[in-house]
């Protein structure tokens, strides 16, 4: 229920349902939100839904703890199954032992062969940074914009943005922080003041807009590989299975993908042309719970600097300075 709200909207609905009577079952990958709320917790993991008494981090650490004890009691198990097969083949053709050769054969076959966990994908990936040297990355002086003249969005604003700067911009829906994205990106000029970008600033941008822009025909590898056309196909097929295209998924085309995936291809597309200078504006309305965290993570690994839109808690938490 959180995918479009503001962070205004979201903190008086995270109120409102914790002060709810009755009952009620919430889909959601903001786990701050999510653990305001919620008594119990459920996850679909393996095919399979787990549920717990808490919340997210306790119900992760649960089945973390017992796919531990799982994969040791599949080592277990395996070096039992062979030893008995070890004695098996050892003493089957001794008439003597017969009695025992069947005993273990009847063991073995009570022993629960237990699988290996099979790998679950994740988003796993790091923005690539350009060194940068000197003090401001970009400017804004006396910067104002407008539509209509008469419903000023942004008036007279200053702004420096050094590197290492992680930048998170708030509000409510529909006051401008898309806008002043696309202004300070370039894409539209300020009705007002200037905006100053050092010469070795390389942008990367994330932008709500630029997810429609990408070109229904082509295919995911095509789509990564325009963003950077120096890099050769095994560099953008690696780029494409961090972004959860492996093998033939990068061969999908752009017209058949989910917004989610779409988010996914454009973030691709950032990850393809190393920058020091990174736009995301909502990155995380199409990302699942792991996926959300590994782009915090990759954020604060960052070396450049950050501007970020957003109505996410744990992103102000873990990562606006």
């Amino acid at each position: 229920p959180t995918n479009y709200l503001d962070i205004v909207s979201i903190r008086w609905i995270t109120q409102f349902l914790r002060d709810w009577e009755n009952e009620l079952i919430i889909i959601s990958h903001d786990r701050e939100f999510m653990d305001d709320v919620v008594t119990h917790t459920a996850a679909i993991h393996r095919n399979k839904l787990r549920k717990i008494k808490g919340g997210t981090e306790k119900l992760y650490a649960q089945i973390l703890q017992d796919e531990e004890i799982h994969e040791k009691t599949r080592v277990n198990e395996e070096k039992k199954r062979k030893q008995e097969q070890a004695f098996i083949d050892r003493f089957r053709a001794q008439a003597t032992k017969a009695a025992a050769v069947q005993s273990r054969i009847k063991r073995m076959e009570k022993m629960p062969a237990l699988e290996k966990l099979a790998h679950i994908d994740n988003l796993d990936f790091a923005f690539r940074s350009v060194p940068f040297y000197a003090e401001r990355l970009m400017e804004l002086k006396g910067v104002s914009f407008h539509y209509d003249p008469s419903v000023p969005l942004i008036r007279n604003l200053s702004l420096s943005i050094k590197p290492g700067d992680r930048i998170a911009v708030i509000g409510k829906n529909g006051k401008g922080k898309s806008t002043l994205l696309n202004v300070m990106a370039g894409e539209m000029p300020p009705t007002d003041g200037e905006i100053y970008s050092h010469p070795n600033v390389q942008l990367g941008y994330f932008g709500q807009t630029n997810i429609d822009r990408l070109v229904k025909t082509m295919t995911v590898e095509e789509e990564i590989q325009s963003a950077n056309i120096d890099l050769g196909r095994t560099a953008v097929r690696s780029i494409a299975g961090t972004m959860m295209f492996s093998g033939d998924a990068a061969e999908k085309k752009i017209a058949v993908l989910s917004g989610g995936e779409r988010s996914r291809v454009q973030l691709g597309k950032i990850l393809a042309r190393p920058s020091n200078l990174i736009f995301l504006d909502e990155p995380t309305n199409h990302l699942d719970m792991e996926s959300i965290e590994a782009l915090v993570e990759s954020i604060q690994e960052f070396d450049g600097a950050v501007v970020i839109v957003t109505h996410s808690e744990m992103i102000l938490k873990d990562v606006a300075t």
